[in-house]
């Protein structure tokens, strides 16, 4: 005589080699995002993303030990937390280059809160800003000061926004 536990073994090994037919859960549309964007790890630094192909990769040290949650700053003011970010790169492929760029996922969930002033202050409070150290007070006091994300990016790179 077969017993119930037995049975329900097989039948889990038989949607498991087969297939079950589930209803597939649908995945909320990605947003459109307004290029150029900005990364920004609160507290700690930014990164310029120009175009949607640049957010396909990331250097390892942005995925490995403690960091803060990234946000992304689209162009026009809209703020997303990227959930979830890691990379799609094998155990092994990282084992055999555990340095450089590697590709990543993620999802995009809209911020608590969007606008230039939430944007103005994520910027302006990370601590490295790219450039010269001893710049960096005057970059956030122009980066409180910019009306677009544009302008935080000239600023960011160096260069008077006009």
């Amino acid at each position: 005589m077969i017993s119930r536990s037995f049975l329900g073994l097989l039948g889990s090994l038989a949607c498991w080699l087969v297939g079950c037919d589930r209803t597939p859960v649908a995945e909320p549309p990605a947003p459109v995002l307004r290029f150029p964007v900005l990364l920004v790890w609160p507290g700690q630094s930014v990164m310029i993303r120009s175009e949607e192909d640049d957010l396909k990769s990331m250097h390892i040290n942005y995925l490995t030990g403690e960091r803060p949650q990234p946000v992304l700053l689209d162009s026009d003011l809209k703020i997303y937390d990227m959930l979830n970010l890691k990379t799609t790169k094998s155990g092994i492929g990282l084992m055999l280059n555990p340095s450089g760029s590697v590709p990543i996922e993620f999802k995009l969930q809209p911020h608590l809160t969007n606008g230039l002033d939430t944007a103005r202050t994520l910027v302006s409070g990370c601590k490295w800003l790219g450039g010269d150290p001893d710049e960096a007070e005057a970059k956030r006091t122009k980066l409180n000061q910019a009306t677009t994300v544009a302008a935080m990016i000239e600023i960011l790179q160096g260069e008077s926004p006009s």
